[in-house]
């Protein structure tokens, strides 16, 4: 994963998050099926990217 990210848990589920943004969480649940393993990989990369982004521009605004 990418620079920055720790995993903790929110109200007892993982979650992935930069900083204290959080943008992923996972969960097992017996009546779901599996999913794409690439497309869970691109999902959670983008969520990521787009976090970074997000805080970025936060960061800019609030001239930090």
């Amino acid at each position: 994963m990418g620079r920055g990210v720790r995993e903790l848990l929110h109200d007892g589920h993982p979650t992935a998050c930069v900083g204290d943004a959080a943008f992923g969480c996972v969960n097992a649940f017996r009546a779901r099926v599996q999913g794409d393993a690439t497309a869970l990989e691109r999902l959670i990369e983008t969520a990521y990217r787009d976090m970074k982004v997000r805080l970025g521009a936060k960061a800019a605004w609030e001239g930090i």
